[in-house]
């Protein structure tokens, strides 16, 4: 009974930061409502269009606390339960999201969780490397793979907020599509550049992938 509680208190807090609006909060100080503004969305993406790169990056920085903060809860209140390590972690980390996507405070009306899922993705990873107690391996790594490792975690940043922005300007039944061709130029590079083999079901599934794209799209 007591996990229990403390798994649903978890999830009641978690969600409740997600509610607090940092774009909100940042926008009204500077005199504006970022709800009737650009793409009328609370997140960073939004309040960078329409305020500048420090009011963005202040909601992007408070949007990544507030999910730091509801996970940080999560591992204190309920650091494993019903025999699966760190559920609290995982619990506030889904409930922080839903509350910054769909905040009862705003008539469920909320940003697209850019930020939170990036401080979720961050912790929870690490999280795992500690709790499988893999860390000493960091020592290991070399200054090249660590360029590539940093260069990834880049693009894959700039990748979402590409996502994420088209979503906001775009229909999201084009977007989602077009975003799944990422798949055929994976395979692509990697028979160019990895020289890995490129059989046959590849070749059909690529296909079945674009011709499904521009079926949809066009």
């Amino acid at each position: 009974m007591k996990e229990i509680l403390l798994t649903l208190v978890t999830a009641v807090a978690a969600y409740l930061l997600g509610c607090i609006s940092t774009g909100t909060i940042v926008s009204r100080r500077e005199g504006v409502n970022i709800r009737n503004e650009g793409s009328h969305n609370t997140g960073a993406s939004n309040v960078l269009r329409v305020l500048g790169l420090k009011d963005g990056l202040i909601t992007f920085l408070g949007d990544f606390a507030k999910a730091a903060l509801a996970c940080l809860i999560g591992n204190l209140l309920v650091p494993s339960a019903f025999g699966i390590e760190g559920l609290g972690r995982i619990v506030a980390a889904l409930f922080v999201v839903i509350g910054h996507n769909w905040p009862v405070f705003y008539h469920f009306q909320g940003g697209k969780g850019v930020a939170c899922s990036t401080a979720v993705v961050l912790l929870m990873s690490w999280g795992m490397v500690f709790l499988t107690g893999t860390q000493t391996g960091i020592a290991e790594i070399s200054r090249r793979s660590w360029l590539f490792l940093v260069l990834s975690g880049l693009a894959t940043g700039a990748s979402w907020l590409c996502y994420y922005h088209a979503l906001q300007i775009g229909a999201a039944s084009k977007v989602v599509p077009i975003d799944k061709l990422s798949v055929v130029i994976t395979l692509a590079l990697a028979f160019v550049v990895l020289h890995e083999p490129f059989t046959a079901k590849s070749l059909i599934g690529c296909a079945l992938i674009t011709a499904g794209t521009l079926f949809m799209v066009l």
